[in-house]
This record gives structure tokens, sequence and C-alpha cells, in this order.
């Protein structure tokens, strides 16, 4: 069976949609650091996201997940840096200045670095761009970032 001239340039359409799909998908993903690189990225940054996720916690989790974003903002290593503090509940995004869309938190959100305090087994995981700490009922009362001289800096959470 011969393709002809439109079923070619159909099937090259649909190849080259199919190439771009592929070649955005591998740039757009996310790269894991070191907690030294992130340390790093924290210190360059003038805008930090601190975002308690609840959604998904039970209440004692939930309670952890917002002690540990206070703690946070709180940090010594914050101290000087503009800091957007967001809660996820629900479809909502509760802010200081009253409850707004998740989307536009996100929005808000899109220039800073990013740490996102969530449910889960007491790990941090790096990227670029954000931090993700998930914290459980078993918390042990100490999520924060100390900067010492120069770029030494320590973020832990237990």
């Amino acid at each position: 069976m011969k393709l002809g001239e439109k079923e070619k340039i159909v099937a090259l359409g649909i190849l080259f949609v199919a190439l771009a799909a592929v070649i955005v998908f591998l740039l757009w993903q996310e790269r894991e650091i070191s907690k030294e690189e992130f340390a790093g990225q924290l210190l360059s940054a003038e805008k930090i996201g601190i975002l308690m996720d609840l959604r998904g916690a039970s209440p004692a989790g939930r309670d952890s997940i917002m002690n540990c974003g206070v703690e946070l903002a709180g940090s010594s290593g914050l101290a000087e840096k503009e800091k957007l503090v967001y809660a996820f509940e629900g479809d909502s995004c509760v802010t200081t200045e009253g409850n707004k869309t998740i989307d536009e938190c996100i929005m808000e959100m899109r220039d800073a670095v990013i740490l996102r305090v969530s449910y889960g087994n007491n790990t941090p995981t790096f990227f670029e761009k954000r931090a993700e700490i998930r914290i459980n009922e078993s918390y042990g009362g100490e999520c924060r970032i100390e900067r010492g001289q120069g770029v030494n800096s320590s973020i832990n959470s237990s």
C-alpha cells in the first residue's frame, strides 16, 4: 500500500508533534539535587515560598505540618528573605491576606524557591527550585534553616 502525499504530510506532522512532546518532557523534568546544592539555592534566593500542604493529612499530621511551616518561617537562615507563607486546604489557599485559589498562590510563588511541607514519611527531597519536606505524626519538632558564616547552611527536618 502506497501512501499518498496527504498521508505522508500527516504522518510527518504526527511524528514531529510526538518528538516535540518528548523533548519538552525531558527538558521540564526536575532534577533531584543534594541538600548542599539546595542550600546554595536558598542563599541566593530573594523570595522564599513556604507552603504547608494540609491536604490528606490526619489531624495530628496537620498540626505537625503547621508547626514545621511556622518554624521554617522563623528560621534565622530566612530572616532577610521575602517570605510567602501559604497553606493549601481542600481547594483553597489560605494566606495572611485571606483565602485565594490554589492557582493564584502558585502564580505568586513562581519566582520563589519553595519549601513545601506535606504529609509523609519524614524525609526531605531537594530539587533546583523547591524542597519537599514530608512530615507525619512522629515529627520531632525541628524544621529550621540555619545560616552560618559564608555559604555554610544547614537544613534540618526531623
